[in-house]
């Protein structure tokens, strides 16, 4: 009884919703049109990253031939005897390579203490007090509050004692700016890349899916077309287009040895006696 209750409620219980056709197909569709995008994605912020990388060295060299040319010329009036303190704003030097380019908003010459000897900004740019003592490095990069960068670049004299620095800085604005509208225009054309290559993509795939299912199916039909009961029209029409190439010839060969079987078996069931005969004389016997 408790099991008959058990069956009884086995078969009460709603049977599982058929799988809908071709969401198989949406499913590896979607599954293959998700991993092309992500790789495009990745390519792109791979080829952003790389572009980013070489436009900052390209942006900041400019500035650095500026300091390299400040450098020299300090170190060329520290040849002729004059101290940092005497050099002031070198004739001038320093206002003329400001003005050079319109991102540079400060120059500064420090001594080997850090303490600030000239100045072309009057003071508007703050800089830290530890970062203004000079170090051997060339160039030092520091980044400043308001999208500023200074540069620094050390000071010697012709026996390479390290008696100052030159400090330059620039608005890095323009160059966050140009890489901003550049990640725009990529997004935008990676949208439109994964929009009409996922669409493309998953028409080919659904219909190369469509045509494997095809060919599944005809060769599972034509796999149980030996059963014995399909004749020779059924069968070829059940063989359709399967996987294998080879698949015909041998279900055709597997169907003839059937059917010499089924004949071999037949003609000697009708050579034998019957039963009833074979008891019968071995009774008389």
């Amino acid at each position: 009884m408790p099991a008959l209750a058990e069956t009884g409620a086995a078969a009460s219980q709603p049977a599982p919703p058929p799988a809908k056709p071709g969401s198989f197909r949406l499913w590896i569709v979607g599954t293959i049109v998700a991993t092309v995008a992500a790789t495009i994605v990745l390519l792109a912020l791979l080829n952003y990253a790389k572009f980013d990388r070489i436009y900052q060295q390209h942006y900041t060299s400019r500035f650095i031939l500026v300091l390299d040319d400040m450098k020299q010329t300090v170190e060329r009036f520290l040849a002729l005897g004059l101290s940092l303190g005497e050099m002031g704003d070198l004739g001038g030097g320093l206002t003329r390579a400001q003005a050079l380019n319109t991102e540079i908003r400060a120059i500064v010459l420090t001594n080997s203490a850090g303490e600030i000897l000239t100045r072309t900004d009057q003071g508007g740019v703050l800089l830290p007090t530890p970062w203004m003592r000079p170090a051997n490095e060339m160039p030092q990069r520091l980044e400043l509050p308001d999208n500023m960068i200074a540069l620094t670049a050390p000071v010697r004299t012709d026996f390479g004692a390290l008696v100052g620095q030159v400090v330059l800085v620039h608005s890095d604005a323009g160059r966050q700016a140009s890489t901003r509208q550049l990640l725009i225009h990529l997004g935008t054309q990676t949208i439109g890349i994964i929009t009409v290559g996922g669409a493309i993509a998953a028409i080919l795939w659904m219909y190369y899916l469509g045509r494997l299912r095809y060919r599944i199916l005809t060769t599972a039909a034509a796999i149980e077309a030996l059963d014995g009961t399909a004749d020779g029209s059924e069968f070829l029409t059940a063989i359709g287009e399967p996987l294998d190439p080879q698949l015909p010839l041998a279900l055709e060969t597997t169907l003839i040895a059937q059917v010499e079987l089924s004949a071999a078996t037949m003609a000697a069931e009708m050579e034998l006696p019957p039963e009833e005969d074979q008891t019968s004389e071995e009774a008389q016997k």
